[in-house]
């Protein structure tokens, strides 16, 4: 397993250099885009009148409401574009005096909303290839007490955008794999439903996954480049964001054994939070980007909590100790993006979370998919061993019924025995009278009364002679005809690993398919034939048998009548075949199910 994990951080390792590496490559890569990174501002109700400032800038100390002038003259080409970004500002943009863009007026956005979301967007600007005088409009937002300008680009739609995907696209397609991850997870939760398996724990890291990834994408600026509904995505970002611990918090509830009150307790103040901030911000008192910093500190204590639980309780319970080093990391990457998301000393926000729930999903789903794995070996042992016991069940029942046939059979001799004499004075009188014909009479009678052997002799091995007679039984129950014939030596497990515990499984199995499938075809023409000889110390064993010729096979394997999954006593046959040497082979032809078995003894 520290093989495994040890490739999980390698992974991470070449993503984060991947990371890095486009941020420096982009800007090399690809040289006609230019920056308006000097400006000219006004500010509207102070003393600022055409201060030059460089951007990125953070304007503090203004009035709400305020409008925020920075103007400058470009030269545009006749095909360039221009991206620019406003963070909860309205924005107006002109050209030599001509408007041509405007965004978040009023109006225009939900009244919930004292502010318009951030958008960003690529614009058309109209050029005649000369010096173009371009202001840009901002108003100051009232639910915040900062404005952030950003410098717009400008450059060919093409090279535009693909500069813009190189320093963006990360973090997009991280959220994509995470979604895609989660969404693989609840496709297997869904798929195991109809099985016995019930495993929760897929479901809640799967919700996990997508609801993280959502958050991810709705905040990444190129998701809002290319989809262009600012509004929907700010309510999926920070919706995304309040419910991203609540599955992880059930996911940790479900790979315990013991529940824990400090689990629950944090699953409901998770809960009645998210109720609250939105009922806050349907209210208007207070925006989701106001009460993002509560959940920040909210989710960083969940995964302290948690990872402190799990990392206690796996001094206890191996099952949960194998999951520590998971919530380790996502607590540490936690942390590292609540420091970046202070001092920003790298650019991409969520990114450092974002590998960390990247690591956190990989491994748990490794490990959950081992314990899922381990789940279906144990069932899948758990059910052969039940029909196997079935099977000698059956074995037991008609061995029992063999000796009591024979204790009816040595009574009835007895009492016959007891007669004799009797019987005997009978007949001399009949021959001192000369009277043949009654004597005659009298003998065929005594000779109808000696009872009949019911006991039929299919091998000389009585543990499978008894197996083998009851499914003879069902056979004529079901109005089958039989042909055994059987060379098995009364004492096979002499000089052999071979128990007759394990031949009668191997023939049980295929006499109890045989019949369920003769079963299922018309009355007439159900026949089973089975033979078996021993040749060179190996032991083979042939039976045909009728059957409908609805036979699915899947992955090699013929799937059970009975569920809906490769059959278990086919498994049995092949396993212990193979484990003495040998091999089962099954076919269809036509309406015949032909089984050929070979075991070395």
């Amino acid at each position: 397993m520290q093989k495994h994990l040890l490739k999980i951080f390698f992974i991470v390792f070449f993503v984060l250099f991947g990371v890095l590496l486009s941020k420096n490559i982009a800007p090399h890569y690809i040289r006609n885009i230019s920056s308006a990174s000097e400006m000219y501002m006004d500010v509207e109700g102070t003393d600022i009148k055409g201060e030059k400032i460089s951007l990125p800038y953070t304007l503090k100390n203004v009035e709400k409401g305020a409008k925020i002038h920075l103007y400058n003259d470009f030269v545009i080409s006749s095909n360039d574009m221009m991206y620019i970004k406003t963070v909860y500002a309205p924005l107006r943009i002109t050209a030599d005096n001509a408007e041509i863009y405007s965004y978040g007026q009023k109006g225009t956005y939900p009244d919930i909303l004292k502010d318009p979301p951030t958008q960003v967007c690529l614009i058309n600007i109209p050029t005649v290839e000369k010096v173009t005088h371009i202001e840009f409009i901002y108003e100051f937002p009232y639910d915040r007490d900062n404005l952030s300008l950003s410098p717009p680009l400008y450059g060919e739609g093409s090279d535009l955008m693909r500069y813009l995907f190189f320093k963006m696209s990360v973090p997009f397609v991280l959220s994509i794999l995470q979604i895609f991850i989660g969404a693989f997870l609840i496709i297997m939760y869904i798929a195991l439903l109809p099985s016995e398996i019930k495993e929760s724990s897929l479901m809640w890291l799967g919700l996990f996954g997508i609801s993280f990834g959502l958050w991810s994408l709705c905040e990444c600026n190129f998701t809002v480049l290319i989809v262009q509904r600012p509004y929907l995505l700010y309510i999926g970002a920070f919706m995304s964001m309040f419910v991203t611990s609540l599955p992880i918090l059930m996911f940790t509830r479900c790979i315990q054994d013991k529940k824990s009150k400090v689990l629950d307790a944090l699953t409901a103040v998770t809960a009645v939070s998210v109720l609250a901030a939105v009922i806050l911000q349907l209210s208007g008192r207070l925006p989701f980007h106001k009460s993002m910093f509560f959940f920040h500190y909210l989710m960083l204590a969940n995964f302290i909590a948690m990872c402190t639980i799990v990392c206690i309780r796996g001094t206890k319970d191996k099952n949960t100790k194998k999951f520590s080093a998971a919530y380790v990391a996502m607590t540490f990457f936690v942390m590292m993006e609540l420091i970046n998301y202070s001092l920003n000393f790298v650019s991409y926000n969520t990114l450092f979370f974002q590998i960390g729930v990247l690591v956190f999903l990989v491994m748990n789903e490794y490990l959950t998919g081992i314990d899922l794995r381990n789940i279906v070996m144990l069932r899948t042992e758990n059910r052969r061993l039940a029909e196997n016991m079935a099977i000698m069940e059956k074995q037991m029942t008609a061995q029992y019924e063999s000796g009591r046939m024979l204790i009816d059979t040595a009574e009835e001799l007895k009492r016959q025995r007891h007669d004799l004499k009797h019987q005997y004075i009978v007949l001399d009188g009949f021959i001192d009278e000369k009277e043949y014909g009654k004597a005659k009479a009298y003998i065929e009678k005594l000779i109808k009364a000696i009872p009949q052997d019911n006991v039929k002799v299919y091998c000389r091995n009585d543990a499978l002679n008894a197996i083998i007679t009851y499914y003879a039984k069902a056979a004529e129950d079901n109005n089958i005809k039989y042909d055994i014939s059987l060379e098995i030596p009364p004492e096979i497990s002499k000089g052999s690993d071979l128990t007759d515990s394990q031949l009668c499984i191997v023939f049980g199995n295929l006499l109890e398919n045989a019949v369920e499938a003769c079963c299922r075809t018309e009355s007439q023409g159900r026949f089973i034939k089975l033979c078996s000889y021993i040749k060179a110390g190996i032991l083979y064993i042939a039976m045909d048998n009728n059957c409908d010729g609805n036979i699915h096979i899947e992955n090699g394997g013929f799937i059970s009548s009975k569920r809906n999954e490769i059959g278990t006593g086919i498994n049995s046959i092949t396993a212990i075949a193979k484990k003495h040497g040998g091999d089962a082979k099954f076919n269809v032809n036509g309406d015949v199910f032909e089984s050929s078995v070979c075991i070395c003894i």
